[in-house]
């Protein structure tokens, strides 16, 4: 980041290396470099600055994210084809978009304040997008979003002298800021589809003594239809088979969370809680449409190990239980 002057001495800059653990997302960052506009530091600092990244030749910084990672000198990136843009209140992937406001965090994981224009990622790979920000008003009569300004606001601010008569430096508002953020390209098409925290909420909802439950029973078969509002509704099917043979209990558990008619979520479940024979296996998953279902996790081993096994499943289960419904109206 740096005041509006360039060349003057109260110009501070700060960057380092980043390694982004492609399976979890965690990073590690380490700071290499300040420079506070004094010559005697600018080569180095135009060294980093316009250098490619020197996997060959690395300074100490580097080599030891290299060495703690097992990077090598034939280590390469590539750049994704993907764009991430982030627009006033959406998030955009590959052509679809969310409509939640994403925060992008810098070395030091400083956030992003306000977003005063649309932004579009300058580099993306692997659930890592990198964009750079450059925000200027030089006093608060200016529009802050004109033209000359990109992408978010971070809160850097810098005592800097606007004038040689003025004896008493001022905040000046000005920064260029490289932002990333870490997505998994996964859960955010699935939030583009569904509010998963809204869901867990309903199901909280249902959970709490202060909601309204209507119970049935049919061909031993235990339901259970809570009704959140007149547009949403958690029905949760319980009941239990017996093996002839190995004598085993296996109980069944199905949950579908519908919204405005619309299944949206579903968690299955089949356990035996015997003494002794405890075992269990579940899954829960986010329906993207009325035909497509993605497993959002699973546990324990059953079902999801089957080579065979179509996700889709749940959402023939859904509706043949609506056809059960009827039936009994």
């Amino acid at each position: 980041y740096a005041n509006a002057f360039g060349s003057n001495s109260y110009n501070k800059h700060e960057f380092g290396w980043l390694v982004v653990h492609g399976r979890t997302g965690e990073w590690d960052e380490r700071k290499a470099y300040n420079y506070n506009g004094k010559s005697k530091d600018k080569s180095l600092y135009e060294k980093y600055l316009h250098a490619k990244i020197g996997l060959k030749n690395p300074d100490k910084i580097l080599k030891e994210l290299m060495d703690k990672y097992f990077f090598t000198a034939s280590s390469t990136l590539n750049q994704g084809s993907f764009v991430y843009a982030i627009k006033a209140n959406q998030s955009c992937f590959d052509s679809e978009c969310n409509n939640k406001t994403t925060v992008q965090k810098t070395l030091g994981e400083k956030k992003s304040k306000v977003l005063y224009a649309p932004i579009r990622s300058s580099f993306y790979y692997g659930g890592v997008a990198l964009f750079h920000n450059s925000y200027h008003i030089s006093s608060d009569s200016e529009n802050p979003n004109q033209k000359s300004n990109t992408g978010a606001v971070f809160d850097f601010k810098q005592e800097v002298y606007v004038g040689s008569d003025d004896a008493h430096p001022h905040l000046y508002p000005y920064s260029e800021v490289d932002g990333l953020v870490l997505f998994d390209p996964f859960i955010f098409r699935v939030n583009t589809k569904i509010d998963l925290p809204e869901i867990h909420k309903q199901i909280d909802h249902c959970e709490s003594k202060n909601s309204k439950h209507k119970h049935f029973k049919q061909k031993n078969i235990q339901w259970d239809i809570c009704t959140i509002n007149k547009n949403s509704k958690i029905i949760t099917i319980e009941y239990t088979q017996e093996e002839t043979k190995t004598k085993r209990y296996t109980e069944y558990k199905e949950l579908y969370v519908v919204n405005h008619k619309k299944l949206e979520y579903a968690f299955e479940q089949e356990s035996d809680s015997r003494e002794g024979q405890e075992w269990i296996w579940n899954c829960n998953f986010a329906i993207i449409d009325e035909t497509q279902a993605e497993v959002l996790s699973s546990l324990g081993h059953a079902k999801t190990e089957d080579d065979n096994w179509d996700a889709n499943e749940i959402i023939e289960m859904y509706k043949k239980r609506m056809r059960e419904i009827k039936v009994k109206k």
